[in-house]
């Protein structure tokens, strides 16, 4: 019923990212938690997704051996069944898989409301593992997740909003879904759309700094996809097809009826794309930017993938639309 009370906004009534940049949380812990305490423990409340968890996780072998409990609190009960797949992504990831291919999964997931048919797969096999997870007890999961402090209702209910990710039985249009979205938000201002989202752009974003560039937030404005495989390297072969609903970020009733409830105004782009510790892919234009949010989120996520696998720093280097021999280096790993 709260989905159709409130007035929409722009922004949503479900958080289903965060919009602020990751954090190493160890990094910013105090000397003396890290040396004194058998344990390491880190409240996360409110984080709406991933990224914090991602970057302290890929990090954690700087910092410490011990090790570290993580208490996740979301205000959005659902919130916690995208928590499960980003770990189920995680405790899923190989060294011998693409780790290009991965980065990109993973921003999709994380982003888009639309995806490419192998991240759908992916997402409907991780759905059947997680729901596995819920009920027994068993899988890749039950090595680092307790859910029992949650109630059971709670527990089945987020099971109830896996067990539709998977389904045959939903059929979801997401392009009118975020158009009518679009129309509540701008109302009578709807027709000035392209001059509005110049608006929010100039005047909403800024403090998100230079890195989000005005082509890729309106991309994300018009298609609901802020992270495009051929706008981030145009230089693969083959055109990225975005055809299937991210059904992640959807809110099903006990009958299977999907909303999308987030938001449509200001991107998922503050998570991984507007600070990165890569300078050679901050290149001052007259313009602003050469590289935008998109190509410094795929730095970020790819180093901290590589971390989490290796244990080793990644090698910052330029963005020269050959992945920067990411291939190569895996190759070399996996030789060790």
């Amino acid at each position: 019923p709260w989905l159709q009370k409130d007035p929409w906004t722009g922004i949503g009534k479900e958080s289903v990212w965060g919009f602020s940049p990751a954090l190493d949380l160890l990094d910013v812990a105090s000397t003396d938690s890290l040396q004194n305490a058998e344990e390491i423990q880190i409240l996360l409340t409110g984080a709406s997704d991933c990224r914090h968890l991602l970057k302290t996780l890929a990090k954690s072998r700087r910092h410490t051996t011990k090790p570290i409990k993580f208490i996740l609190h979301e205000p959005n009960l659902r919130t916690h069944a995208r928590h499960l797949m980003f770990l189920q992504f995680l405790m899923e990831l190989d060294i011998e898989d693409d780790l290009d291919e991965k980065t990109f999964q993973l921003l999709e997931l994380l982003g888009n409301c639309k995806l490419r048919a192998d991240t759908q797969t992916w997402l409907r096999s991780a759905a059947q593992k997680i729901a596995k997870f819920l009920s027994d007890g068993e899988g890749l999961l039950a090595k680092c997740v307790d859910t029992t402090p949650m109630k059971a209702r709670e527990r089945d209910w987020i099971e109830e909003q896996v067990q539709w990710w998977k389904s045959d039985k939903v059929s979801f249009d997401i392009d009118t879904a975020w158009d009518q979205r679009m129309r509540l938000d701008l109302a009578e201002r709807y027709d000035a759309r392209k001059n509005m989202i110049d608006w929010d752009y100039h005047m909403g974003l800024g403090d998100l700094g230079p890195l989000v560039k005005f082509q890729e937030y309106r991309y994300f404005r018009n298609t609901a996809i802020a992270y495009d495989k051929d706008l981030i390297d145009p230089a693969k072969d083959g055109k990225a097809v975005y055809e299937h609903v991210n059904r992640s970020l959807l809110h099903f009733d006990r009958k299977g009826k999907a909303y999308y409830a987030g938001d449509i105004k200001n991107g998922p782009f503050a998570c991984f794309g507007v600070e990165t510790p890569n300078r050679k892919i901050i290149i001052k234009q007259h313009d602003g930017y050469r590289f935008g949010a998109g190509v410094c989120a795929l730095h970020n996520v790819r180093a901290w993938l590589y971390e989490w696998l290796t244990g080793r720093e990644w090698v910052w280097q330029e963005h020269v639309f050959q992945w920067d021999k990411t291939e190569e280096k895996m190759a070399e790993i996996r030789a060790k």
